[in-house]
């Protein structure tokens, strides 16, 4: 409990002298504050707050203030102000150095200071074939696309070399890698990415591995009519690629991601143009094509296979392989 000395407006600096003359406290600084004088003891501190002249006994017994002549013992209760006494020391530091030039701060690395330092970002379609991108760029969002790799041969890349010549004048470039999509390209925040990941492994893990055969030569457009693709269409005898299809559809509503398209055509992806350039492809072209497909798939009878041993889900420079049941 506090012990509060009482006195009076007139008698402060009586009261004051009394205190730091008395033999029984050894005082060693004290302040003026807000009408409050604190003393500062070795052992303990004392509170002086002012109160009216006219005080009775009673309003100061029952506000526990203590009369001007009361002396503190020495076994007093220590009072506790090094919290205040803290606070006041910090605050009167801070307004000492405020507008001083000579106080020495620490350096701060440039490195350290780029970590909050967030700058507009900037789409150059320059860098990225000039192509047109379906969503537009976020910090922290991922784009996200789950497919089955297809590992890509000597043959085989020759062989799609050839099939984009036969397309000119319409300049088509070549995929470095091909797969076959089972999802659409989304966007995720980054802490999204695991989770999703295991949702996807619990939803393909009594999934089994599978072939499909190479069938056709097809154009698609994307959604946003902003490239064509020319792909090898695959055969869909059985209902293995909708499986797999409804199984990462599973996976996708979990997070409320959009599912794949309604009627969804299975292929491999091997080479794409700016724009919707379909009606710019003759059928006598197509045709010819389809021809050389042929030839291909005849002549190299184990490339004309597709083998299906592992999922993927790549989350920007992310990937995570799910390897499926022989």
């Amino acid at each position: 409990m506090n012990r509060l000395v009482s006195y009076t407006e007139s008698s402060e600096e009586e009261d004051t002298q009394t205190l730091l003359n008395s033999p029984e406290k050894s005082v060693s600084s004290f302040e003026l504050k807000n009408n409050r004088t604190t003393y500062i003891h070795e052992n303990e501190s004392i509170e002086l707050n002012k109160c009216n002249t006219d005080t009775s006994k009673e309003e100061r017994d029952k506000n526990d203030i203590l009369p001007n002549n009361y002396a503190v013992p020495r076994s007093a209760p220590v009072q506790t102000t090094d919290r205040k006494l803290e606070y006041d020391t910090c605050r009167k530091r801070k307004l000492n150095e405020e507008g001083r030039d000579d106080i020495k701060r620490l350096y701060v690395p440039d490195s350290v200071q780029a970590m909050f330092q967030h700058q507009k970002w900037i789409d150059k379609p320059s860098e990225h074939g000039n192509r047109v991108r379906s969503f537009p760029h976020l910090e922290g969002n991922w784009a996200t696309h789950v497919f089955i790799p297809v590992e890509g041969g000597a043959k085989l890349v020759q062989f799609v070399q050839s099939i984009l010549r036969i397309l000119e004048p319409v300049k088509f470039q070549a995929f470095p890698e091909f797969h076959i999509s089972l999802s659409r390209t989304v966007t995720i925040r980054h802490h999204w990415i695991e989770p999703l990941v295991d949702s996807l492994r619990d939803s393909l893990r009594l999934m089994k591995s599978f072939m499909s055969d190479l069938l056709a030569i097809k154009l698609f457009t994307n959604d946003e009519k902003t490239r064509t693709f020319v792909c090898l269409e695959l055969s869909q005898d059985e209902t293995d690629f909708i499986d797999f299809v409804k199984a990462v559809d599973k996976s996708f509503g979990e997070f409320k991601l959009p599912s794949y398209y309604k009627d969804p055509s299975f292929h491999i992806s091997i080479g794409w143009c700016l724009g919707d350039v379909v009606n710019q492809i003759s059928e006598e072209t197509l045709l010819k094509a389809k021809g050389m497909l042929g030839h291909f798939v005849a002549e190299n009878t184990e490339l004309s296979v597709i083998v299906v041993q592992q999922i993927c889900c790549r989350a920007g420079n992310k990937s995570f392989v799910i390897t499926l049941k022989d």
